[in-house]
Order: structure tokens, then sequence, then C-alpha cells
């Protein structure tokens, strides 16, 4: 595969649709022989730099950069950093970009990883600035975008809904399950599973919301399906 040039990912759409699909097949072959890319981040460090507390979004990028072989360093919180006595995004990244080859940053405000990357001279990864954007977690994203539309389309308030489906073989997460997130995002307080299925994994869900409806359980349900494996958003 043609090595990207590595820069900034600030933005979804930093990246071509090309560029997408060729990390998402880089992902597959990674997932597929992990042992082939083992030592391909040797000398390699990350610096994680999480101005907010999180588990699984800070440990996916440290796992995999030790799983490819390189090291990570960094804060779990902005209180176990320089930034508790004042330090401005701008001067932390200036002294990160002197002890790592790249940068994952998570900060509750908005436009911060952005800001950072002006004053940065290695590549600056958002892991999540408040409420504006997570570029990792696009998936889920699009999703919950989907779900949205959906429902103002058929006029369906959030708290309307009885049951939420979604049906994904490799989404964003682990745990908790997609449509627990998506359920979240949507402010909907109605139970929500995911079914371990492909692109024909909607009419999966479909015939099974459609026995929840014949037995009277439920009236309204939302059915969301998101596919990467196969490089398809249903």
């Amino acid at each position: 595969m043609e090595q990207m040039k590595l820069r900034h990912l600030i933005d979804p759409l930093d990246f071509s649709s090309q560029e997408v699909i060729r990390l998402l097949d880089l992902a597959d072959a990674i997932a597929s022989s992990p042992k082939s890319y083992f030592g391909i981040c040797e000398g390699k460090k990350l610096a994680t730099l999480f101005y907010e507390p999180s588990t699984r979004t800070r440990l996916s990028f440290e796992a995999a950069m030790l799983n490819l072989g390189g090291q990570t360093l960094g804060f779990a919180t902005a209180d176990s950093s320089s930034a508790s006595k004042g330090e401005s995004v701008a001067d932390t990244i200036r002294v990160i970009s002197g002890y790592a080859d790249i940068c994952a940053m998570r900060h509750p405000k908005e436009g911060a990883p952005l800001r950072a990357s002006h004053y940065s001279r290695i590549p600056v990864i958002n892991a999540g600035d408040g409420g504006h954007q997570h570029p990792t977690q696009t998936l889920t994203d699009l999703a919950v975008e989907a779900s949205r539309r959906a429902l103002e389309q058929a006029q369906v308030s959030p708290k309307e809904l009885d049951l939420i489906i979604c049906t994904t073989l490799r989404g964003d997460y682990l745990t908790p399950a997609e449509g627990c997130v998506i359920q979240e995002e949507l402010g909907a307080s109605c139970p929500a599973f995911d079914l371990n299925a492909a692109c024909s994994g909607f009419v999966y869900a479909l015939d099974v919301a459609a026995g929840y409806y014949a037995r009277g359980a439920v009236k309204k349900v939302l059915i969301v399906s998101m596919e990467a494996m196969s490089q398809m958003l249903d």
C-alpha cells in the first residue's frame, strides 16, 4: 500500500474518500495479521494529551501504538499536566513536539486540537473536542446523524421510541453497544441493543422488530445499520 503523507487529522473531511478506504483496508490488514505489523512503529512515540478523563479512546490509541512496537507518553487529565498551572494548549504542544512523533489530543473545548495543530511540529489527531468533532469515531457519528434525520423525516421524537436496534459487524466500540451510544446521543430512554451482522443485518433487524411489533411489545422502532468492513454505510 502506498504510504500516506503524515498530516493533522482534525476533521473527518481532512481525508478524502479514497484515503478513508485505504485506511480501512490497512486496518483490516493489521487486524487480520497483527504480527506482520509489529515493530512498524519501533522507535516512534505517541503522546496522548487528554485534558478530560477517557478510558476507551485513550487506551485504544495507546494499545494501538504499543501493538505496533511504538511507545506512549502523556497525561490522562488536565490536573496531571501543566495546564493546571495555566499553561496554554499552544505552549504544551510546542514542548510535546520535541518529545513525540505524533499526538492524540482530547479537550473539552471545541477547536483546541485545531489550535494545537497551528503550533505543532508533529501531526495532531483530534481525539474529541467537546461536542464538536471526533474523527476517529466517525462511523458512530454518521449513524447518529442518520438516526436524527430519519426521526425528523418520520416526525418522531427520540422520547417516543420504544426500541433501538443497531446492526454492525465492526463498529467504533467493543463496549458499550453501538445502539446504546446512539440512544444516549439522541436522548432516547428506550432499550437499545446491537445485532452482530454485516450488510444483510438491516433485513434481519427488520424481521426482529416486526416480531416485537406483532406481539404488541413495541410501536416505534429505530433501526440503524452501520458497516465499515465492507466499506459501506447503510
